[in-house]
């Protein structure tokens, strides 16, 4: 799809909810994006920005999907400004996020006719996998979307670079009226899954996803971020994302293995991605507990994933659980003052998951470090958009309802 110059307004779809969110909020802070949030839900975002902006972060991104132009709030206008393929054998589809059942189905139907009136009746379609949920006037769709993997592979560049479609219609947010978008770009699908699964050293028991990596290294880095410290750091995986956003890092585990392993790691991205750079780099195995005792350059942000959990075969039992949440809650809580006493500049940000632990009754066990963070010097990092003020920490990060241990995420800055 061609960009055109000028603010628009773009579409992100979302992975996180409130978390990408709040990501997405600070990248453009950190990048000095010149972008404006316009209203959000779980499920998308809408900003007002520059193409090259948009596409700049969707690049940046861990925590988002696609991003999508914005063309209409009704079909009527939005054909108008929708981008056809020049050639008649393309793919394409309709997305739809918490989208009335029968504006999806119309959509559909003058979607078709309109390719048919074209000549462009030799378009394949691909059907969604479609997500329901109930509303007060029965069905809805939550979600109907083709991964955006197979977006950016069969629709965005299919046939020879023949591009097709992918039209995204949410239901409405905050200003209650549709909105219809086309999909221009994907998150980088690709970089991630070689950075998670073609890299020297996996462990998927003890490392970080590289999407939610990147979303927490986005989450600590302002403006003035030069030097990161991961000081759980294991196979570096936040390390390589933070390596990737163009900062300096140190990486810390008490496992030298695990040091060495991260070592090995990252000198495999810097030869997989032809990096060439001055930045500084630096290892080694210490205590986390006693990070402010280490020898070590300035830093100015802190990315982790503690956990701090053992690999459970099966649900603990209710007093098990509560007895391994506290034991966590306390090393967390001596962590946080570590962290926060070796950050130079009032701003500087911490950024960091905690464990939910589901026990055999079903229930979720975490802890709120909203008190103690507040005794180490520290405040929730809100963002300066009106859309993240009223944000509640911990935030929950989506994943299998299957897994034992979830994840949730803690943003701080020093006060």
């Amino acid at each position: 799809m061609e960009d055109t110059g000028g603010e628009e307004e773009f579409l992100f779809v979302l992975a996180f909810g409130q978390t990408s969110i709040l990501e997405i909020e600070s990248a453009i802070r950190s990048q000095q994006f010149k972008a404006t949030l316009e209203e959000a839900d779980d499920s998308c975002l809408v900003l007002k920005t520059e193409a090259k902006t948009g596409h700049a972060l969707i690049q940046r991104l861990g925590g988002s999907y696609k991003l999508a132009k914005v063309i209409g709030h009704s079909f009527k206008d939005a054909r108008q400004r929708l981008q056809l393929p020049f050639e008649p054998k393309f793919n394409w589809t309709l997305s739809a996020y918490e989208c009335d059942r029968d504006l999806y189905n119309q959509s559909y139907s003058a979607l078709h006719e309109l390719l048919k009136e074209r000549g462009l009746g030799k378009s394949k379609f691909l059907p969604p996998e479609i997500y329901s949920s109930s509303n007060r006037d029965g069905q809805s769709i939550k979600a109907a979307e083709v991964r955006a993997e197979d977006v950016k592979n069969k629709i965005l560049s299919n046939y020879n670079g023949n591009s097709g479609i992918d039209v995204v219609i949410h239901g409405g947010m905050q200003r209650g009226e549709p909105i219809f978008a086309q999909t221009i770009e994907t998150f980088d699908s690709k970089g991630f899954e070689q950075r998670d699964f073609e890299r020297p050293y996996q462990d998927p028991t003890k490392t970080v996803s590289p999407r939610i990596a990147r979303t927490i290294v986005n989450l600590a880095l302002t403006a003035t971020s030069h030097c990161l410290l991961d000081p759980f750091c294991g196979l570096g995986t936040v390390l390589q994302e933070a390596y990737l956003c163009n900062v300096s890092i140190i990486g810390v585990d008490r496992d030298q293995d695990s040091v060495n392993q991260a070592k090995t790691n990252l000198k495999w991205l810097v030869s997989k991605y032809h990096l060439v750079s001055n930045l500084h780099t630096n290892l080694f195995a210490y205590d986390a507990k006693r990070i402010s005792h280490a020898r070590m350059p300035r830093v100015d942000a802190i990315a982790t994933e503690p956990i701090l959990l053992p690999v459970f075969k099966k649900n603990p039992s209710v007093s098990e659980s509560k007895s391994m949440i506290e034991k966590v809650r306390n090393d967390y809580e001596r962590c946080l003052f570590e962290f926060a006493s070796i950050l130079g500049e009032k701003g500087d940000r911490i950024a960091f998951t905690t464990p939910v632990l589901i026990d055999s009754s079903g229930k979720q066990r975490s802890f709120d470090l909203a008190p103690i963070a507040s005794d180490a010097g520290l405040k929730p990092y809100l963002g300066d958009s009106d859309l993240t003020r009223n944000i509640r920490y911990p935030l929950a990060i989506e994943s299998s309802k299957k897994k034992i241990i979830q994840r949730a995420l803690n943003v701080y800055c020093l006060s």
